[in-house]
């Protein structure tokens, strides 16, 4: 009946003008697009009503009711979106500096190029996020976040190089004391160590550290074949 849409009408122009009013300033293009979509069926739903055809006009307020719907939950997932990303954004920021004099001390520079793009996608963000653009800004912190990662793993992965380099080498140097300059087959395997260790240091002093790696691997399966010879004899 005619009261009833009246309210209606009544209501959900209420319902636009909050949504007007309490709408953060810095809301998407296609949010405005909705909004001024369900204002336009509002208007034509009054029109309806004047014109005594309450049912279309009824019809228009639930269509507006919906879109209402619509906005404000785009509004509190993008209100979520950018409070997470906030969060992120400091936790990365403080990544990148607490990490900054580890990558410039493991001199790598595949480290230190990845390092770099981590800032640069880092500042991405950020001048993404000042223009409004949450979506851009969040792909581009989690690619600062990815390249930190690599960073710093690379570093981590050079460190713990060097340490099984420097265990390796202690083995085999005691296993030299142990080895007679007469045994053939203790001196063969020795030579096999030695050489599988110069490979890893030059691996690693090219920047191949699957090389030096796998270098270290093999120097290690023969010091395990040379223990055993020495334990039979």
């Amino acid at each position: 009946n005619r009261e009833l849409v009246r309210r209606k009408l009544e209501h959900t122009k209420e319902l636009l003008e909050r949504i007007r009013e309490n709408a953060p300033g810095n809301v998407p293009e296609q949010f405005k697009a909705l909004y001024r979509s369900a204002t336009d069926n509002l208007q034509r739903a009054y029109e309806f009503f004047r014109a005594g055809q309450y049912r279309p006009a009824l019809k228009l307020c639930n269509q507006v009711e919906n879109a209402v719907r619509k906005i404000i939950e785009k509004i509190k997932n993008r209100e979520q979106i950018k409070n997470r990303f906030e969060h992120r954004y400091e936790q990365i920021g403080d990544m990148i500096e607490n990490n900054k004099e580890v990558i410039a001390e493991c001199n790598s520079e595949k480290a230190q190029m990845m390092f770099n793009q981590a800032v640069r996608a880092y500042e991405k963000a950020d001048e993404l996020y000042d223009k409004k653009n949450i979506e851009g800004a969040v792909k581009a912190l989690q690619k600062a976040f990815q390249f930190m990662n690599k960073a710093v793993h690379e570093c981590r992965g050079e460190a713990e190089f060097t340490d099984r380099l420097e265990r390796i080498e202690a083995v085999y140097f005691t296993l030299v004391d142990e080895v007679e300059s007469t045994d053939t087959r203790g001196q063969e395997l020795l030579g096999q160590i030695r050489e599988q260790l110069d490979l890893a240091k030059n691996a690693y002093d090219s920047g191949n550290l699957d090389a030096a790696n796998a270098a270290l691997r093999a120097a290690n399966m023969k010091i395990k074949q040379l223990r055993h010879y020495l334990n039979q004899e």
